[in-house]
């Protein structure tokens, strides 16, 4: 039986490195040298004897990554300053992201110790001969320099100054151990990933589908509902796979990535993808998968996390993150290079969030060599001004885009200087003539309050609850799964946020809906007589209320809504509302409110660039420390950390207490699966005040004061 040397794994590591700089058709010289000593030489520390011992049980745990650190040094010690770092620190840190306490506990005197000297020097000889170098170092220096100290001063001596450098550097590294990451998986045994076959799916596409075909450039998408815009993002996408090798399809929630899955790999659309090129990332992806019974291990989910996946469906947080320095951000992010990334519903997102995402896109298309498909029903110029260093091209000319849109009437608006929770009378008149009605309030508590008293009414009429139903993004993530599949049952009434807006293939009769910008509203126009089949004459009804309590305060009461916007979307809905006779008319009202009002955010830009230099550029982001939620802080709340409510403390410490008592490897994945059932992606709000709390073993929980109902989620009166 064939039993890997050491020798064996680094050289194949190697190989796959060298496949990975031709494909990704990387030229500088110094930064190829830089991946083949990184590649070749990532795990030479555990050529150490107390690795060894370690490996049969007999001694207590020592670092690889940590002792192989002194042959390194020697083998770059004629390599400019600031790769030699980086070559040492993305070697140090391969296993664990690079962080200010990496290794902070090891024994400052160790250096690295081997058996055979002759044999360990010839397989350091033979590696550099690979690599196309010869050494003609002393590497008896190796066996005396503190591993330690080589780690440190390397971390000291990194010291790019100018924001141009910090940046390069920071690209440098990212490439670096990227593709060791990469290549280290690739030559642990793991197979390569299937690549996607492109295909014409549709028997007879739309012109504009096999014109998006045609563009190799980036694109703006504007199309109605009902128009295939998925199938024609799909068909550019197709058309551009020669030049790429992964695609990023991201959309704003965890229920429309989940939709957005299911259509992807349904085998009736004949999209020519399955699950074995597809996958799906979020925060909690794993429990989703356990829950739908895919079982998924531990490999799998490395697939998943890491993106490794030809087509990965994801949310724009997740590329933000890795941006940000998250966890292993290295490895994502290079992921991300020479990559196609459809931005859907582009509108969903208020200026402080699309400010992130444009400097993401910027950073991405200046850097990563990308391609971009960004796409709307509602598509404001200003928005598209925004973005006018991508030079994207338009897919359908204004003139034949205006005659589509101007064809569909399918609701009739009317607006009420009023609040919904005045109506709800009105609302049960409507539901007892069998219709279907959708409540689409602007905050989580307004929701809860309206469910609430419909709650009560219902029951004093004893009508069933099943008739009812309550969604909003701060379910426990077992309740909120059970939820988004309860929507397609189709509730009588459903009152919910602006988690409904995108990308939902729902249709109800009547819409309830406070006022919102007239993009948002479109969206939720969106969900009401959405196939026509009440007729396409305005039959279905919208009814638009001022947001609760607007006439007391309508500073508090436009959250999570910038105010002065709020102000001017009701303004523009009261003398303009009766103007709406066609969805070319939403999309006239829409560039009417962002030409007016649109203000660009300039903090995003500046926010990453003061989160990149609090971490030298290189180093990992914790978003659980207090400076980093500082920053990351947005009105929306896009950027999310996983948390418990503390009314399942006493559960987690228990099935926490539990985790501590079992030694077997699988049950311990199950228990952590169970308690992490009870979390939720709590928004990075001011509102929202955090606490860290240790289990039994160290394991760290973050709560949110805030109390939990299974009916109602996640309680806190200044939660919007």
């Amino acid at each position: 039986m064939y039993t890997e040397t050491l020798e064996d794994h680094l050289s194949k590591t190697l190989e796959f490195a060298k496949n990975i700089l031709l494909k990704y058709n990387i030229q500088d010289k110094d930064l190829i040298l830089s991946v083949k000593i990184a590649t070749a030489f990532h795990d030479i520390g555990k050529a150490d004897k107390r690795f060894q011992e370690y490996l049969i049980g007999r001694k207590i745990k020592v670092f690889h990554p940590l002792l192989g650190l002194p042959v390194i040094e020697q083998i770059t010690r004629n390599m400019p300053e600031n790769l030699q770092c980086l070559i040492i620190l993305a070697v140090a840190s391969h296993h664990t992201p690079l962080h200010k306490d990496l290794y902070s506990f090891a024994d400052d005197t160790q250096t690295l110790i081997i058996e055979n000297k002759i044999e360990f020097e010839k397989i350091t000889k033979r590696l550099l001969l690979k690599i196309g170098i010869e050494f003609t170092g002393e590497i008896e220096n190796c066996y005396t320099k503190s591993c330690k100290k080589v780690f440190n001063e390397s971390k000291f001596n990194f010291s790019p100054t100018s924001l141009k450098d910090k940046i390069k550097f920071r690209e440098k590294f990212i490439v670096i151990q990227g593709i060791l990451n990469y290549c280290d998986w690739l030559a642990s045994g793991q197979r390569e990933i299937p690549k996607i076959h492109p295909k014409d799916f549709i028997a007879s596409p739309y012109y504009y589908q096999l014109r998006a075909k045609s563009i190799k450039n980036n694109l703006f998408i504007t199309l109605p509902t009902g128009s295939g815009k998925t199938e024609t993002a799909l068909y550019w996408i197709y058309g551009n796979l020669d030049s790429s090798y992964r695609i990023f399809y991201t959309l704003p929630t965890t229920t429309t990535i989940n939709a957005m899955y299911q259509r992807m790999v349904d085998k009736n659309r004949n999209y020519g993808l399955d699950l074995s090129t597809v996958s799906e990332y979020f925060s909690n992806v794993d429990l989703y998968l356990e829950l739908e019974g895919s079982n998924p291990t531990n490999a799998n989910l490395n697939l998943y996390k890491n993106f490794f996946y030809p087509f990965n469906i994801t949310t724009p947080d997740q590329l933000i993150l890795a941006l940000m320095n998250h966890q292993k951000y290295t490895l994502k992010s290079f992921m991300m290079k020479n990559s196609l990334i459809v931005f859907d519903e582009i509108h969903a997102y208020d200026a402080e969030t699309f400010g992130l995402i444009k400097t993401l896109i910027n950073h991405f298309h200046r850097y990563y060599n990308c391609k971009f498909c960004i796409m709307s029903a509602t598509f404001p110029q200003a928005l598209k001004k925004e973005l006018y260093f991508l030079n994207a091209e338009e897919l359908i000319d204004k003139h034949t885009l205006e005659k589509e849109y101007s064809k569909r009437k399918r609701t009739h608006l009317e607006f009420r200087n009023e609040y919904i929770n005045d109506n709800l009378d009105e609302i049960l008149k409507i539901f007892y003539k069998n219709k279907r009605i959708l409540i689409v309030v602007n905050t989580v508590s307004r929701a809860q309050e309206i469910y609430s008293k419909l709650n009560q009414l219902l029951s004093n009429k004893n009508c069933s609850l099943e008739d009812l139903m309550l969604l909003h993004s701060r379910f426990t993530f077992k309740d909120r799964r059970l939820l988004e599949k309860r929507i397609f049952k189709y509730p009588k009434i459903l009152v919910t946020t602006q988690v409904i807006e995108v990308s939902l293939d729902i249709d109800y009769d009547v819409l309830f809906t406070e006022a919102c910008y007239p993009d948002s509203l479109v969206q939720r126009a969106g969900r009401i007589n959405r196939f026509g089949l009440q007729g396409n004459n305005g039959e279905g009804i919208i009814k638009i209320f001022l947001p609760k309590g607007w006439k007391d305060n309508k500073m508090t009461a436009s959250l999570p809504y910038d105010f002065f916007l709020m102000s001017k979307t009701i303004d523009l809905l009261n003398s303009n509302l009766i103007d709406i006779q066609s969805e070319l008319d939403y999309i006239n009202l829409t560039n009417k409110f962002y030409d007016e009002n649109w203000k660009s955010s300039s903090e995003a830009e500046k926010r990453f660039n003061r989160i990149w230099n609090i971490l030298n550029y290189i180093y990992r982001a914790k978003l659980s420390e207090e400076d980093m939620i500082d920053l990351l802080r947005t009105r929306s709340g896009i950027l999310t950390i996983q948390a418990y409510s503390q009314t399942h403390f006493d559960i987690i410490m228990e099935k926490d207490k539990m985790l501590n008592q079992t030694k077997n490897i699988d049950e311990k994945q199950k228990i952590f699966r169970e308690i992490r059932t009870f979390s939720m992606n709590i928004p990075i709000m001011k509102s929202m005040k955090f606490e860290k709390k240790q289990g039994y073993n160290g394991q760290e929980y973050l709560f949110v004061r805030s109390s939990y109902d299974k009916e109602l989620g996640l309680i806190n009166s200044q939660f919007f």
